[in-house]
């Protein structure tokens, strides 16, 4: 049953206040369990909250679970509650401002066309051999979404905004082969796979194809979808209230096609629908931008005191930074050279601090990656760095070597994660072998009182395998 659709717009009470000293407005996502209005139970365990280029006050929701874009939303981003945000003990961020498009809790790439959530409990990521989150590109205020359709074809996507007739157009610009091979992005492309993709569901929405457009309408709003460039053998399909796009991959691979979504009363998607189909380009994101965080910070250390056998030397962190970033350490580790660390934080940042000497005068802190969902593992391995969080193992690429990551790579994503705040993903260790090892919490109530839902690995520790594909 496609799930609800009603454009809503979400009200903060006065005890949910956004703290904006917590969302960083000039960087493009933000990892959390994020919940959206729509359809019912909309709620994204691993999400990504996108802030979209070319429309200031645009986003995406990305559920990297099950590679479905969950929503689209206008005036505003996400509030800051939860425990990693505000503090409280319950509860998580959700989507502030007038979503216009959801999507259903299933799998957002089927090979059937018929999309059904397979998996034994709704935590956790879809079945790699349908769909499998590979990771991001960033490049200043844009990403790019990779994932693997079918264990072969490489499918690269690149949300944006535009304006048509005075309303906002989501838009999805999508590549199929190509890109960068590196660690586990490297992929060969079938020519003869079919596949679906999920684009919106309308609740009890009727709806018909016209002039290469879905439309569907239901409770007084209209959505309308319009695919362009599409490849040879592709097209929109309307089930219900749900629009899917089909897609037979023929010989050709690598073209670019795009599809926009419009949401509002009839006369609202009229204006927008005369300019809604656009000309689809792929930006090169995979070589990174501009820094977005060139300032060097440079504090000073403390040297231990004392003729005992044990002596602390204090590394000094950047407490005072421009951004005014929380550094709540919660793991840490040694480049091979010895004058190096890099630490991640709570709030998901990566910092790494130069200058470890005999004295620690000149210490010096660079930002290398930021947006992550509760980092608070991190190792290095052949001086590259991984960390542990509640959506997944990252490793971190930086391919125009200015000191930030450029692609934040899904290592390995299979451990479950459900609503429950006190998840938290501790640690990170290797073995002589190279397994990777790290323990996660138990989805204690607030204050204490029992549980919450127990998944599959809640309360367990967990060995992933040097070259990230095997888990238990």
């Amino acid at each position: 049953m496609a799930a609800a659709l009603a454009l809503s717009i979400v009200s903060l009470s006065a005890a949910e206040k956004i703290n904006e000293a917590l969302l960083q407005k000039d960087f493009p996502f933000q990892g959390a369990c994020i919940s959206a209005s729509f359809p019912a139970k909309n709620t994204a365990m691993k999400g990504l909250a996108l802030r979209l280029q070319g429309v200031a006050d645009a986003n995406m929701l990305f559920d990297t679970d099950l590679c479905r874009m969950a929503a689209g939303w206008t005036g505003g981003y996400i509030n800051t509650r939860g425990v990693t945000f505000d503090g409280s003990h319950g509860g998580h961020p959700s989507i502030v401002g007038k979503q216009s498009f959801g999507t259903a809790v299933v799998p957002g790439v089927s090979l059937t066309g018929m999309f059904t959530d397979a998996r034994k409990e709704p935590f956790g990521p879809t079945d790699a051999s349908v769909v499998r989150w590979d990771g991001l590109h960033v490049a200043g205020d844009r990403v790019q979404l990779n994932y693997t359709v079918a264990g072969s074809i490489a499918l690269h996507e690149q949300p944006s905004a535009r304006q048509a007739g005075g309303q906002t157009v989501y838009v999805r610009t999508f590549q199929i082969g190509g890109g960068k091979k590196s660690g586990l992005f490297s992929r060969k492309t079938k020519t003869d796979t079919t596949f679906s993709l999920l684009l919106a569901d309308v609740e009890n929405g009727h709806g018909k194809l016209e002039n290469g457009a879905a439309v569907v309408s239901a409770n007084g709003v209209t959505t309308r979808v319009q695919a362009t460039g599409l490849p040879k053998g592709a097209s929109l399909k309307i089930e219900g209230g749900r629009v899917q796009l089909e897609i037979q991959i023929g010989t050709t691979t690598g073209g670019v096609f795009e599809v926009a979504v419009v949401s509002g009363s009839d006369s609202e998607v009229a204006q927008a629908s005369g300019s809604l189909a656009g000309k689809p380009t792929f930006a090169d994101l995979q070589h990174g931008g501009a820094a977005h965080w060139p300032q060097v910070v440079e504090t000073q250390g403390v040297i231990g005191k004392g003729d005992g056998a044990y002596v602390v030397d204090q590394i000094t962190p950047p407490i005072d930074n421009p951004w005014k970033r929380r550094l709540r350490i919660g793991g840490m580790d040694f480049f091979a050279d010895g004058t190096r660390a890099a630490v991640s934080t709570w709030d998901g940042d990566i910092w790494i601090v130069s200058g470890i000497d005999e004295s620690l005068k000149n210490l010096k802190w660079k930002r290398f990656a930021s947006g992550m969902y509760e980092t608070l593992g991190l190792r290095i391995v052949n001086d590259q760095i991984y960390t542990s969080g509640r959506d997944q193992l990252t490793r971190y690429y930086d391919y125009n070597r200015d000191g930030e990551a450029d692609y934040y790579e899904n290592f390995n994503n299979s451990v479950t994660s459900t609503e429950g705040f006190h998840e938290f993903l501790f640690d990170l260790q290797t073995d002589k072998e190279g397994n990777f090892y790290f323990a996660k919490a138990g989805p204690v109530k607030g204050g204490g009182r029992g549980f919450e839902t127990i998944s599959r690995d809640a309360g367990t520790l967990m060995k992933v395998s040097a070259d990230g594909k095997k888990f238990e």
